[in-house]
């Protein structure tokens, strides 16, 4: 019995989508674009930002023993999680169609549809009631008995900042509204019984990797044919697949040159994002269930590195100084190295680790030793 679960574990944690044949060719010219750079162009060139903690900056103290568990499916909706929220979408080829565009209205496959093909009012009753039974202060008590000390809490930027439907007020209410009082329900409950939680910030703005968990599904390949061909990988029209059409569109597109990636911000996003961070880090920055925040999770695997470390950079900041706003170029010494000479950035060591390896550190603006949550131990 104990050798099946560990091959159970195993398999579950290593489980993955792997990347299309369409995929591997895009990135294998992302890669000889990148390559075939003038110097002055690309992004790791002799003068560019090197993102790393200051000589002499020392890892935290704390001892890292976390267990735990992730809330997830619960204030961003997963089908795969939450199935039954998404069984009233099933048929909708034969209740909408033949029309494809009211197909595709009326079918929720994310956060993002489920709001737009329920409407904010039928959509916020259903995720009110949803909240109240997903996690409840048994769950959290169960929890907490078995020797935990942590939970992560999956949340949407949405939450603070609402936007396109998420922004949309019908009959008085948003889709999402009550989800920050749920989100402070949660706390109150891990203070109450001893556990502290990290707050994943699961969902960004036009979707850090194209799937369901951030938000938006992206790219999706709908069936077009009215008939059924057995011998097709879609079924009758109506149906839908996106596991093999991944793109995002949140900070950088996905299709956006390596050697440019840069150049090629989406500085509304980043704005957005930047703004986002800084309101719940305002909301929870001394809340004393709060362990960490997560800036994002699970982006895109092609997403730019140069563009991902310095939105960890400012992530890791005092509150947004002006290069993060992208008012100018970011200068080879970040603001954020204040934090380091005062020992705020965690396991970063004294041969200037690259931020990488220091990236998961989250709360430096409350003057707080920021926590670590990834698998690489401080030396």
């Amino acid at each position: 019995m104990r050798l099946l679960l560990t091959a159970l574990l195993i398999a579950s944690c290593t489980a993955h989508v792997p990347p299309s044949p369409a995929e591997y060719a895009h990135l294998a010219r992302l890669q000889e674009r990148h390559a075939a750079a003038k110097p002055a162009a690309r992004q790791l060139s002799a003068d560019a930002p090197q993102y790393t903690c200051e000589d002499g900056a020392h890892s935290t103290a704390d001892k890292w023993k976390v267990s735990g568990t992730s809330l997830g499916g619960w204030l961003v909706l997963e089908p795969w999680l939450t199935p039954s929220l998404f069984y009233q979408f099933l048929g909708a080829d034969t209740r909408f169609g033949p029309d494809i565009e009211a197909i595709k209205a009326n079918t929720g496959m994310d956060q993002k549809s489920f709001c737009a093909a329920l409407g904010p009012a039928e959509a916020n009753r259903q995720l009110r009631r949803h909240w109240k039974v997903w996690l409840t202060e048994q769950h959290i008590a169960d929890i907490a008995k078995t020797g935990s000390t942590h939970v992560r809490i999956p949340v949407g930027d949405w939450m603070w900042r609402p936007y396109d439907i998420y922004d949309v007020v019908e009959n008085g209410v948003r889709c999402n509204d009550g989800a920050i009082e749920e989100l402070d329900r949660a706390l109150k409950l891990c203070t109450k019984y001893g556990l502290k939680a990290l707050i994943d910030m699961h969902a960004w703005i036009g979707s850090q990797n194209g799937l369901d968990n951030s938000g938006e599904t992206k790219f999706v390949q709908w069936a077009e044919d009215v008939s059924f061909d057995p011998n097709s990988m879609y079924a009758p029209k109506g149906t839908f697949n996106h596991w093999q059409f991944k793109g995002w569109d949140w900070i950088i597109n996905s299709t956006a040159d390596w050697g440019m990636a840069m150049q090629l911000i989406n500085k509304k996003h980043w704005a957005h994002s930047i703004k986002v961070l800084t309101a719940v880090v305002a909301m929870y920055g001394k809340h004393p269930a709060i362990w960490g925040i997560s800036p994002v999770n699970e982006v895109g695997a092609w997403t730019p590195m140069d563009v991902l470390r310095k939105f960890y950079w400012c992530a890791l900041a005092p509150p947004p100084p002006s290069i993060c706003l992208l008012a100018r170029p970011v200068p080879t010494r970040p603001l954020a190295l204040s934090l380091a000479r005062q020992g705020g950035l965690s396991h970063c060591t004294r041969r200037r680790a690259p931020l990488d390896l220091c990236h998961g550190l989250l709360l430096p603006w409350r003057g707080a030793r920021p926590k670590r949550f990834h698998a690489r131990m401080p030396k």
